[in-house]
């Protein structure tokens, strides 16, 4: 009697095993490959079957494009013509910008860009930045993977970067009252 009991435990867990329905998996830059200014997460998704809810959180911390110099100013304008000396002002510019791309067995689920800029007459100090990403999808046709490939580019800035973040992939948003979902294709 205790060994059907146990068999048909075991039995069950395989089952579920069989069908699940839901990644969850939190990340850094260090659990990700990374190449240049790509980093790649890879994970087995084999069984996830009709997941249609699909949530990404990440946070990217890094040194942006930073420049700074003397560019000539006109002083003064009538209309749009310089009726003025032009004298030179200090101007900087920090730019930082990442991209994320998110695919079920190769075929791309979805994708986008961020950028940070910031641009003023005085000296910048410091080209620390941060970019994040928040998603929160709804997917009207549910979608069965054996991997899942999240991948992160810097495209501009330095190309190391600290990223932290989560991604959940299952088929309800229960849970989620608050989270604003966009629906997709």
């Amino acid at each position: 009697m205790l060994k059907a009991i146990a068999m048909g435990t075991s039995l069950l867990a395989f089952s579920t095993l069989g069908l699940a329905s839901e990644i969850s998996s939190t990340f850094t830059d260090k659990d990700m490959q990374q190449q240049g200014s790509s980093y790649e997460l890879n994970l087995a998704a084999s069984g996830l079957t009709s997941a249609a809810v699909i949530d990404v959180h990440l946070e990217i911390s890094g040194l942006g494009a930073l420049s700074s110099g003397q560019q000539p100013v006109c002083t003064q304008w009538q209309g749009l013509e310089c009726t003025g000396a032009y004298e030179n002002v200090l101007h900087s510019e920090l730019l930082h910008e990442a991209s994320l791309s998110l695919s079920c067995d190769d075929q791309l689920l979805y994708e986008d860009r961020k950028s940070y800029s910031e641009f003023t007459n005085e000296e910048l100090s410091s080209a620390d930045s941060s970019l994040s990403f928040d998603i929160s999808l709804v997917k009207l046709n549910p979608i069965t993977c054996q991997s899942v490939k999240l991948h992160v580019t810097t495209l501009s800035g330095e190309s190391d970067a600290q990223i932290k973040g989560s991604m959940n992939l299952k088929n309800t948003t229960t849970g989620s009252e608050s989270v604003k979902y966009e629906v997709i294709q």
